[in-house]
């Protein structure tokens, strides 16, 4: 990997055996990432930012608005998590009916939580220790109605909606979150 300096902005160039150029904005820091084919050049990258500079500086700037991470070792995080879980899924789970599933708690990258409908288990994010309640409550209430709809169409929406009116801005304000890696 090599970085490049776009109009003053660095940018970490990988190429690769892809087929297509493919240009993101890496929370928290708002790195600019660009993968290229193996055949095509630096100067080749440099252009492609250069064409896409708008969406760049708007990625950049929502990123760098972002509120910083609070930093809590795991064990902080499970410690604050945990009773709050331990309150919140029973509520839920009697509020709809759900019961005879297990849940826990893991380090994730990319997602709040997880559902395995077939085993009846959840996973929740340790990173959940730092958003708002709501949000937990959101996360919560998603992963139980994927015991009913596993996947995320129009009817799983609709059993969102019916359940927690407000999921979309819970939604929302999670994608403000940056994941601490």
């Amino acid at each position: 990997m090599k970085v490049i300096d776009v109009d003053g902005i660095p940018v970490e160039v990988e190429r690769k055996r892809v087929k297509t150029m493919r240009i993101v904005v890496k929370a928290p820091d708002a790195v600019v990432h660009v993968t290229v084919p193996w055949f095509l050049g630096y100067a080749d990258a440099e252009n492609f930012v250069r064409r896409k500079m708008d969406w760049v500086q708007k990625q950049r700037a929502r990123i760098l608005a972002m509120p910083k991470p609070e930093a809590l070792n795991p064990m902080e995080a499970l410690a604050r998590l945990r009773p709050i879980l331990v309150e919140r899924i029973p509520c839920w789970a009697t509020k709809f009916g759900e019961s005879g599933f297990t849940w826990g708690v893991r380090q994730m990258k990319t997602r709040w939580g997880s559902c395995n409908y077939v085993k009846r288990n959840i996973t929740f994010n340790l990173e959940l220790a730092r958003v708002p309640l709501e949000c937990i409550d959101y996360v919560i209430v998603h992963e139980l109605c994927h015991f009913l709809v596993p996947n995320h169409g129009p009817q799983f929406k609709a059993l969102m909606t019916a359940r927690f009116p407000s999921w979309p801005s819970c939604r929302a304000t999670l994608k403000n979150y940056t994941p601490l890696r």
